[in-house]
């Protein structure tokens, strides 16, 4: 039996996988992929490489200690979480499925759920070409690269007004627009109408994104009239992610938005489990406090793990 199993390979991940080697825990990690969000960063034109900070390089040390320790990683996907029946074992059983198609099953005293979340991608021409190059998501993380230049956000909720109001405090210009039928609140929809910086476009959708060796523009479908052609310096799809927890049993509450309820120290409702990074209610969606919540969630598990 496994002292701990890691589910998920993203920046919490990794840093709970490297804490827990320091601490000689007996640990696996289960994941289809090293690094998470880490591995889709967005390269923006006409911007210095130094001004956006690289949390991923802190990301891909780990990584390489992971890819040292091989044994310590298989990639596999995780299908559930169980706690063991028998009274005289105290843990629980994880189940997954190898790349093979063939099924698993380890046993573990703790499990980190740090599987983090799972987001739409539209179907649009330009996207597969683009995506990175000046067209991504999660703009929180390249705002400050857009101070007096226009940018693009697509979404339907909240959260891509959210993003669009806050950019729009240094951007030049920010167009928006929100698919038809989009779920805003009205505050943040009038905010967004009133705005001077902001250019909004409701009940629109984008048809093509263009460009050359970046993303360059956008063509957009407004609600009346003929399309639109928008040039910018950055493009994000700003769509509600979904956190990946249906590999968790029943027991371990999750708030409104799908995400794991966790106490101070990182612990599901249900004793054992814990959850760090985006998939947990304290997920910033920041790559540094993924980092910090898997180191933490580790060395708290370990400090359980001595009692028993």
């Amino acid at each position: 039996m496994y002292d701990l199993i890691i589910v998920g390979a993203g920046p919490a991940g990794l840093a709970a996988a490297v804490y827990a080697m320091r601490k000689r825990l007996d640990f696996l990690v289960l994941s289809k992929d090293l690094g998470g969000k880490t591995n889709h960063t967005v390269a923006l034109p006409d911007v210095e490489d130094y001004t956006i900070i690289k949390a991923r390089e802190q990301v891909a040390v780990y990584r390489s200690r992971l890819h040292y320790r091989s044994e310590l990683y298989r990639s596999e996907e995780v299908l559930a979480v169980e706690p063991l029946d028998a009274p005289e074992q105290q843990g629980f059983s994880v189940r997954s499925r190898r790349q093979d198609a063939t099924e698993q099953e380890y046993w573990c005293r703790m499990v980190l759920a740090a599987s983090g979340t799972s987001g739409p991608r539209l179907q649009i021409p330009g996207i597969k070409q683009f995506w990175g190059r000046g067209l991504g998501s999660n703009i929180l993380s390249y705002s400050h690269a857009f101070w007096e230049r226009e940018v693009y956000i697509h979404g339907d909720s909240d959260r891509a007004a959210g993003a669009a109001l806050d950019t729009a405090a240094i951007a030049k210009a920010v167009y928006v627009t929100l698919n038809p039928g989009a779920t805003v609140s009205p505050e943040l929809l009038e905010k967004l109408r009133n705005h001077d910086r902001v250019h909004l476009y409701e009940d629109a959708r984008p048809l093509e994104f263009l460009g050359n060796d970046f993303c360059r523009s956008v063509v957009i479908q407004p609600s009346q009239g003929s399309p639109v052609t928008v040039h910018a310096a950055g493009f994000f799809m700003e769509f509600q992610p979904s956190p990946v927890t249906a590999y968790l049993p029943n027991g371990v509450d999750l708030d409104t938005q799908g995400r794991v309820v966790t106490d101070k120290h990182m612990e599901s409702s249900m004793p054992g489990i814990y959850a760090a990074g985006d998939v947990c209610d304290m997920g910033r969606e920041q790559v540094l406090t993924a980092l910090g919540q898997g180191a933490g969630a580790a060395l708290t598990i370990y400090q359980c793990l001595r009692s028993y």
